[in-house]
């Protein structure tokens, strides 16, 4: 499990796919805690990105590893 950190907001996005282009399928806020695919990594638009469930079940995801802690 990671926790979502960002300095700049009070949330992060979750994108469909990698980058920051793709859609936003969620936001989630500072302390929420996200399974992550150690294993789905990728690297995209200056960020290493990965792939996430988000906290309810219902969907996976991509967030910049920036915006992560343990």
């Amino acid at each position: 499990m990671r926790t979502v950190q960002n300095d700049v907001a009070n949330y992060a996005n979750v994108r469909r796919a990698p980058g920051i282009d793709a859609k936003i399928i969620a936001k989630v806020y500072n302390g929420t805690k996200l399974q992550t695919r150690a294993t789905r990594t990728f690297k995209k638009d200056g960020y290493v990105w990965y792939e996430v469930t988000l906290p309810d079940g219902s969907d996976k995801g991509w967030i910049a590893g920036s915006l992560i802690g343990y």
